[in-house]
């Protein structure tokens, strides 16, 4: 059964502003994220802008990502909190996805080789 990585990125009203779903589900978060359309603008751009990540994505200037445990201090443990509160607008936008289209809370049972392309 094949699986696919999907990557998206949402916006602070729960909006998909970029999603990226080309990759097999093998694949780490950290290289797709390098390979894909909004990786490649935010490393080459110089923007001022900041994005939210998980553990897996590794670190940048403009990629926010929780402090790893143990946690050092009280502000680690505040900020990464915060960190937490604000991941879930992410979480919020598959949620809604998934529920408007039911077929994505499981496996989709399909062979790769019937998917036009």
């Amino acid at each position: 059964m094949a699986t696919l990585n999907v990557q998206a990125t949402c916006d602070a009203s729960e909006r998909f502003t970029s999603v990226s779903a080309n990759w097999p589900g093998s694949v780490h978060d950290s290289r797709v994220w390098r390979n894909s359309d909004v990786g490649t603008l935010m490393s080459n751009s110089g923007t001022d802008a900041l994005l939210l990540g998980d553990e897996g994505y590794g670190v940048a200037p403009w990629f926010m990502t929780p402090f790893k445990e143990p946690l050092q201090s009280p502000e680690e443990t505040s900020y990464n909190k915060c960190h937490k509160k604000e991941r879930l607008i992410i979480e919020r936008c598959f949620g809604q996805l998934k529920r408007r289209f039911p077929i994505l809370q499981g496996r989709v049972r399909i062979q790769l080789r019937k998917v036009p392309s």
